[in-house]
């Protein structure tokens, strides 16, 4: 596969620097490409200071919940994000498999990715996305435009971004089809995290996913387990067609992964070892 040169960018926005379609080997060669060219949220002050950069990240990473962990998970989550930097290039050269493919982990800085699920969704997700044409990709969930840069179709009914449709992907209607749809960690949100608690949503969502594809197209969804009881369920007792699902296991504080059963991912619990998802179902299928 040939290799695919990053943006050309100014030297003022280099640390905003995004790359454009690439391989995940490529991608992942950690300072080499993220390390040095994209720090969406840093300055260039901060990336200069590393230790003043990883506390400022870990201060944004942990404030929401703060006040209401006690002492013991507050200094274990602190030090967990204290120690990303080391995370990342420890894990720089390592890899996962999913099925007989070899992916290697995600390393970047932004949103703590390389602390959790995003370590390996996002290869993943690349890894679909590099065999389609963008004009005919729809992602649901505003997620991979914060990695690279896309020029697929996005819908996600709450991210107000340029190009973004904010629409409800339960009810997203369209003439066009697609080759492929891909949706990262957000079908989970949907009818669960809205103010309007709906259960069942999920299922119609993917549903009408499922109806956007062309003859041959695929669908890639990606949801942790343990978090929302209607993902579980759908995972369990089958209530949908797929061609193929997978499942991950985070084994290890590191944020290594390892592909296990069904069994063994339903059996976690979302934040209970590890913060974020502790296992995630990687969900495909292919339309007639």
């Amino acid at each position: 596969m040939e290799t695919i040169t990053e943006k050309n960018a100014s030297k003022n926005e280099s640390l905003k620097l995004r790359t454009k379609y690439i391989n995940s080997s490529e991608m992942m060669l950690g300072e080499e490409i993220f390390g040095k060219a994209y720090y969406p949220h840093s300055s260039t002050y901060l990336k200069k200071s590393r230790l003043l950069n990883d506390i400022v990240t870990s201060f944004y990473f942990l404030r929401s919940p703060l006040l209401e962990m006690n002492p013991a998970e507050l200094l274990k989550r602190l030090f967990i994000t204290l120690t990303s930097p080391q995370i990342n290039r420890l894990n720089r050269k390592r890899h996962f498999y999913l099925g007989n493919k070899e992916l290697n982990y995600l390393i970047s800085d932004y949103n703590n990715s390389s602390l959790n699920e995003r370590t390996v969704e996002i290869p993943i997700a690349l890894d679909f996305l590099m065999q389609k044409n963008p004009a005919e990709i729809l992602e649901v969930g505003n997620v991979l435009n914060h990695y690279v840069d896309v020029q697929h179709d996005v819908v996600d009914k709450y991210e107000k971004e340029l190009d973004v449709i904010n629409e409800d992907a339960a009810y997203f209607r369209t003439d066009k089809r697609y080759d492929l749809v891909i949706s990262i960690s957000t079908i989970e949100h949907i009818g669960y995290d809205e103010d309007k608690k709906e259960y069942g949503k999920a299922l119609r969502t993917i549903r009408n996913l499922k109806s956007l594809l062309s003859p041959g197209g695929k669908i890639l969804i990606t949801v942790p387990l343990g978090y929302n009881p209607e993902i579980d369920s759908i995972v369990k007792n089958h209530s949908e067609e797929f061609s193929d699902i997978h499942f991950l296991k985070r084994m290890s504080i590191m944020n290594h992964w390892k592909e296990v059963t069904v069994e063994e991912a339903l059996n976690t619990r979302y934040g209970d070892k590890y913060f974020c998802a502790n296992a995630i179902a990687i969900l495909t299928h292919v339309s007639e």
